[in-house]
Order: C-alpha cells, then structure tokens, then sequence
C-alpha cells in the first residue's frame, strides 16, 4: 500500500528564511524611514535617506550572516580537518 501524501506544510522548515525575508523588509523600512525623517527634520536633501538606505543594507547583509552561521551549526562541518593541512 503506497504512503499518502502529507498535507500542510512543515514550517519548521522554512523559519530561516522566513525570518530573515522579516528582518530585512523591517530593516530596510526603518533604517530608510528613519533617513527620510532626518532629511525633513534637517531642511531637505536626500543624504540622511541615502545613509538610512545603506545602513539598512548592512542591517540586512548582517542579518544574512546570522542565518548562515546558525545553518552551518545545524549542519555541522563536512570534515573538521578541511583545509588545515592540505589532505
């Protein structure tokens, strides 16, 4: 007798990158916001909300790094000598 199909999702699965797809939008959204409202506190121009835009993507990118270290700990490393002695 074949297996049924699981219905659902499993979640669990995908928490990583739903997580970091969060982290950023939020990021990017406060970070630029937070630009824009400096530049209209400051009497105009663009610099503040370009330095938000950037900020957010530094955010974002070290966002990136927490979701790539936490997989490769749950991963473990392939071959703890990989690379240490050429062999």
């Amino acid at each position: 007798m074949p297996n049924k199909p699981q219905r659902g999702v499993d979640w669990r699965r995908y928490q990583s990158a739903i997580a970091f797809g969060t982290n950023f939008a939020v990021g990017m959204a406060v970070f630029t916001l937070l630009g824009y409202w400096a530049d209209r506190w400051t009497g105009g121009g663009s610099v503040w909300t370009l330095t938000g835009l950037f900020a957010g993507l530094a955010y974002g990118g070290y966002e990136l790094w927490k979701v790539i270290r936490d997989l490769n700990r749950r991963n473990g490393p392939d071959d703890q000598e990989h690379g240490q002695n050429g062999t």
